[in-house]
């Protein structure tokens, strides 16, 4: 049994790192939660820094578990002489990510969910590793019946983020019953039916819409968000662009399905749609492979082993 801390913010949406605070509990560790960002909203930087090593002596933990940079780099320079730290990072990198290579370097284990960008950690001195999305039990699962308020052909959840979704969103709206949930669409001629979607309506739009529709904000090998795994741990049918390599991970037709452009998307929607039980058959066993082989628990076993043997 480890004694673990995760620094990391509290995000309703996504709710990552309370995820994460419960894959480690049910594992067996005692793990607290710290929300560091809070803390120092309310008291400033350095009394900030000071209450948590206060803590961290006190608690003394063998490992801290840090999503992105939400901690200080002194207070994570100060950590990293007298525990583990695991950095989890969930977005593809980008032109400002010279800030998060600094705090990559002191990590331990520096985990992405884009193994097209382990070259580029590498190359900086992090010791990076490939880790995917999760599932957590208690937050996505298969509701049992429908519910009229998210009834649609399809659904897509996100924002517009990067200019192929958004134009795939506006062409597939104009020729199917589509519901979009997510802040920023209004601009581009759509009105989103939630400006959030949290746990709860996540697990309701996967079991009333037929579809659940994918769009990433870039290509890069085996890189997909989370939304990925939310939907077939809730169950949904999702329909996806295609990520290079994805088939390392799901079968097409078995667990989930691609397509390349948009003319295969619309192929693709129209075969579906018509097809019901050969789509509910693939949301039952994409449901299955999230649960048994993704879930968070799994992850985080996963890190641990992975510190164990450096």
């Amino acid at each position: 049994m480890k004694r673990i801390v995760i620094f990391g913010k509290s995000k309703h949406r996504t709710r990552t790192n309370l995820y994460f605070l419960r894959a480690f509990r049910n594992l067996g560790h005692k793990a607290k939660w710290i929300k560091y960002r809070k803390i120092r909203s309310y008291i400033g930087e350095k009394p900030a820094n000071q209450l948590c090593k206060i803590f961290l002596r006190w608690y003394s933990p063998e490992v801290l578990f840090l999503y992105a940079k939400d901690i200080s780099y002194d207070l994570l320079a100060w950590a990293r002489e007298r525990m583990k730290i695991i950095l989890y990072y969930e977005d593809p990198k980008n032109d400002t990510f010279e800030e998060m290579v600094r705090f990559g370097r002191l990590a331990h284990l520096f985990y992405v969910t884009s193994r097209g960008d382990i070259p580029f950690y590498e190359e900086r001195g992090i010791r990076a590793r490939y880790i995917t999305g999760g599932c957590d039990s208690l937050a996505h699962y298969r509701e049992e019946k429908t519910f009229s308020k998210y009834e649609s052909q399809l659904a897509f959840i996100g924002r517009p983020g990067a200019k192929n979704r958004i134009e795939l969103i506006q062409e597939i709206s104009s020729q199917f019953d589509l519901k979009v949930y997510g802040k920023g669409w209004e601009k581009y001629g759509i009105q989103p039916a939630l400006q959030n979607a949290y746990a709860d309506d996540y697990r309701r739009i996967c079991a009333s819409a037929a579809i659940i529709l994918g769009q990433n904000v870039v290509e890069r090998d085996l890189f997909f968000s989370n939304r990925i795994w939310y939907t077939l741990g809730c169950g949904g049918f999702f329909l996806t662009t295609y990520t290079p390599n994805m088939e390392e991970i799901f079968q097409r037709g078995v667990h989930l399905d691609w397509f390349i452009d948009l003319d295969e998307c619309k192929e693709k929607i129209h075969y579906y749609l018509n097809h019901e039980e050969e789509r509910k058959q693939i949301a039952l066993q994409g449901y299955k492979l999230a649960h048994e082989q993704y879930s968070f628990e799994k992850l985080a076993q996963q890190m641990l082993k992975d510190l164990e043997e450096l």
